[in-house]
């Protein structure tokens, strides 16, 4: 199964060309992709509830993100408002529903 995040299993370093506005031409996009933000979804908490570990869930987008902090400049209060989405959905998926 193909998780939401798996937009962020590229490798950066290939897909983020140097000079880049990693936010807007980058980031922003995937981010729309994954979670349908401008597609009349809005943040559906279901779809990200697919997301899983691994380079095709949310280790491939923390390592995506981590790459654009560290090498393009990208401001991270632009970023802040969908992790929390992302950390709340899965909080919302796998803690408070799935107590171990």
């Amino acid at each position: 199964m193909t998780t939401p995040l798996a937009v962020f299993a590229s490798d950066p370093k290939a897909t983020v060309p140097i000079g880049l506005d990693c936010w807007e031409e980058a980031i922003n996009p995937k981010m729309k992709q994954a979670f349908g933000w401008g597609s009349g979804m809005n943040g559906d908490a279901k779809q990200v509830c697919a997301a899983q570990r691994g380079p095709k869930g949310i280790d491939g987008f923390i390592e995506f993100i981590k790459f654009c902090v560290t090498n393009c400049g990208l401001n991270g209060a632009l970023t802040e408002p969908k992790v929390m989405f992302l950390i709340g959905a899965i909080d919302d998926a796998y803690v408070r529903f799935n107590p171990s």
